[in-house]
């Protein structure tokens, strides 16, 4: 039986170009043949603090114009994307994606000028577009360097309480998640 190992990239691991590419190296480099690999990443550094700072300006707390900051950021890392990911069907697919994203933190930022309730819950929500972005430029960094993987977003396999900006994971039902989830990959 294979032991299993999580290898975690924080947010200048996988940064920019080169530092993705490094990770691709670090993986080719690992023994396959003794280990099952998890690989968890982070948004690539700088990516929180624009959503945070989209969702200050949401809120009038910051200067500035949060459509703006989420588009300096969209376009940071379409630059990035370009850089790494080769093939042109899997860059339109990631560009499809990133679009997907900050439209989707475009439209909650709305939602948070607009609101005076449920501010704790949109705030997660765009704070974790992040990670879901660099999720998907790692794994077709990883695919295009023929290592086979699935991206799988954390709340997939996660479930935590109500506790927004502080939650805790439901251990029981995210042990049964994962088992479901990331033991048959």
């Amino acid at each position: 039986m294979k032991k299993r190992i999580v290898m975690k990239f924080g947010g200048t691991s996988v940064g920019g170009a080169k530092a993705i590419k490094q990770v691709s190296t670090i993986l080719l480099e690992h023994p396959k043949t003794d280990y099952e690999i998890a690989v968890v990443v982070s948004a690539a550094a700088g990516i929180t603090n624009s959503l945070n700072t989209s969702i200050l300006q949401a809120q009038n707390f910051s200067e500035g114009d949060f459509e703006v900051t989420l588009e300096q950021a969209h376009l940071s890392l379409e630059k990035t994307s370009e850089n790494v990911i080769k093939e042109r069907s899997a860059k339109r697919a990631f560009s499809q994606t990133l679009l997907q994203y900050f439209q989707k933190a475009n439209s909650i930022c709305q939602d948070i000028k607009n609101e005076d309730i449920g501010i704790p819950r949109l705030v997660d929500q765009v704070l974790s577009i992040g990670e879901c972005i660099q999720i998907h430029l790692v794994a077709a960094s990883l695919k295009q360097n023929g290592i086979p993987c699935i991206p799988i977003q954390s709340s997939q396999i996660i479930k935590t309480d109500s506790c927004f900006q502080n939650a805790a994971p439901i251990q029981p039902i995210t042990n049964h998640k994962i088992y479901e989830k990331l033991i048959p990959f």
